[in-house]
Parts: C-alpha cells; sequence; structure tokens
C-alpha cells in the first residue's frame, strides 16, 4: 500500500528521517480507511464479547437477559 505514495521525507542535518511528508489527498485517503478500520475492529471486539456472553448464559453462569431488558439497557 505505501508503495503507491508519493512520499517524502523530511531529515535533519545528520541525515536521520524525522518526518514523512505525504500529498495531502493520500492524507485524507489514508483517513478515510484508517477510520473503516478502526469502525470494524470496534464491531469485532463487541462480537467477540457476545460471543462470550452467549457461551456463558449457555453454561449458566451468566444470567439470561430479555430483549426487551437489552435493549432498554443499551439506550
Amino acid at each position: 500500500m505505501l508503495d503507491s505514495f508519493n512520499i517524502q521525507y523530511v531529515t535533519d542535518e545528520k541525515g536521520n528521517k524525522t518526518a514523512v511528508q505525504i500529498p495531502f489527498q493520500e492524507w485524507v485517503k489514508l483517513c478515510k480507511e484508517l477510520a473503516t478500520f478502526l469502525e470494524g475492529r470496534k464491531l469485532k471486539s463487541k462480537l467477540k464479547k457476545a460471543l462470550k456472553d452467549v457461551q456463558q448464559i449457555q453454561s449458566g453462569k451468566q444470567e439470561k437477559v430479555t430483549l426487551r431488558d437489552f435493549l432498554d439497557k443499551s439506550q
């Protein structure tokens, strides 16, 4: 992915890279892709928790919750 970016490096007086510059449109695209990725990661985390809750309920370690109670709790 980064190969397609027009990357420019900023260096200090010793030649050490200190910053990166990319065209603004590429930055906007990167930010949108990051936001999509973070939303997906958040959803995945919530699904994992939900599956653990189901396993706990099925094993009797957690009390069952009605749909009405669940919806009331999540508002």
